[in-house]
Parts: structure tokens; sequence; C-alpha cells
């Protein structure tokens, strides 16, 4: 077993999460279980992503100047579900409005092509009612994205950069492991497509590359409920226990 390894991680704000003290993140917690159970010390590297397409590009670039031993790489639902979308509202990098009809399989996949502002914030200070309307609305234009075959193009480039992460890691001897998306209890039709990635995912990884993967879907763990009040975000309760899966995974990686 080696004493060091270098570890990339690869995902998008759920390593940085900032509502949440660094020591309570799960690849801290991570690197302190390792090193106190299996006495090895772990260098870690984070790489964010959003746009799916330009990703393997940015792995093999970090990969040129790191040593890169492991990689621990998140399917992330979020660009999935700005694919899916029929219309999209969105500012970009200098705080320019814009809109327009997102039809991915037409080749005008607009989350792909444009750069958006994703800090950009907005104020919501709408009554419950209005709140109610609107998340209808959303709904609405998923159906609409999933009427269009949106999904088809999205599922389609993630999958090839699944399968150029994977056959890079097997001609340079790096281990990896994929870990699934998230729940999505914000929303039905977010939960649903999580679901659906997860499973697309699993059966991909598993039985086409042959690679670790980790389904993390669920909202509670030991009658805990694993997120924080937006319903997105992952809080402390759901960061130690995606910690303590991904240790028994890298474990026997270590051990092998």
């Amino acid at each position: 077993m080696k004493s060091n390894i270098n570890l990339l991680v690869v995902g998008g704000c759920f390593p940085v999460q900032t509502n949440i003290p660094n020591e309570n993140l799960y690849h801290f917690l991570l690197k302190e279980k390792i090193r106190n159970e299996l006495s090895v010390k772990i260098e870690i590297n984070i790489l964010q992503y959003e746009k799916i397409s330009p990703t393997f590009k940015r792995i093999k670039e970090v990969i040129e100047h790191k040593n890169i031993d492991l990689i621990i790489f998140h399917i992330r639902i979020e660009q999935i579900l700005r694919i899916i979308k029929f219309y999209l509202r969105y500012h970009d990098k200098n705080e320019d409005y814009h809109r327009g009809l997102n039809l991915a399989v037409f080749s005008n996949c607009i989350p792909e092509r444009k750069e958006f502002n994703l800090h950009h914030i907005t104020e919501n200070r709408s009554p419950k009612t209005i709140k109610f309307y609107n998340n209808i609305l959303k709904n609405i234009n998923y159906v609409l994205g999933y009427l269009v075959f949106n999904p088809v193009f999205a599922f389609r480039i993630y999958k090839k950069l699944i399968s150029s992460v994977s056959e890079f890691c097997d001609n340079n001897s790096i281990d990896i492991i994929f870990t699934g998306p998230v729940s999505r209890p914000v929303n039905y039709i977010e939960n649903f497509t999580s679901v659906i990635l997860d499973l697309y995912m699993n059966k991909l990884i598993l039985n086409k590359y042959n690679k670790t993967y980790l389904k993390l879907l669920g909202t509670n763990h030991s009658s805990q409920y694993l997120f924080c009040d937006d319903h997105i975000r992952v809080n402390e309760i759901g960061h130690q226990r995606i910690a303590n899966i991904l240790f028994n995974a890298v474990k026997n990686i270590l051990k092998s």
C-alpha cells in the first residue's frame, strides 16, 4: 500500500460547498479517515466542472501537471437539468440577460454553447401562491424538454465524457471511482431525472467500463435528513455519509 496518494476530485459545487465548514466537507472527512485508519496521506486536487463537453480536456490538463493516482468523478445532475429545459433564461458573464428555446437535439444546446453567470442572484420574495405557480411552470418547461428529446442529447454527451475518461484512466494506470448523482427532493421531475441518470450511469459504468460506481441517492440516513433547507445542497450529515461510502471504495483500491 502506498503511503501517499495524489487524488483528483472532479465535481461541481459539492466539493467546495460554502455553507459548510471546510473541515466538515466530505473530502476533508475522507482524507482524515484514511490518514487515521490506513496511515495514508492524501493530497487533494479539485477540478470543478459545469459544462460537460470541455471537461475531459480540462482533466487531461490537470494530470499533465500532477501525478494523479486516483480520480473521484462525481456524476452531476445540474447541467443535465439545464440541458433538458425547453426554455431558458439566463445572465451571461457580463450580467447581460438572455432567453431562448433550448433545442439540444437540433444542435442548439444553450447550456453547452453559452457562458452562464451561475453566481447571479435573483431575489425571490414572491408569495407562496406565486412560488407554487412558478414551480408548475418549471415542471412544464421540463416536460416540454423531454418531449423534444433534450435528455437524449444530455445523456449522449455525458456518455461520451465517461467513455473518454475511463479509457484515459486505463491507458495511464489511474484508478477511478465514479459516484452517482444525489437525490433532488426540491422538485419531483428533477428527482425523477436524477434517478434515471443514476440508473443509466450505473449500468454504463459497471457493465461497459467495469469501473467502481457508488450510488448516492437517498434523502434520509438513520432517520436524519441529508439536505439543507433549499432541498438541493447536501448538509453536514450528507457529507459524512458520502465520506463513509467513499472510504470503503478507496480502501479497497489501496489494498488491491
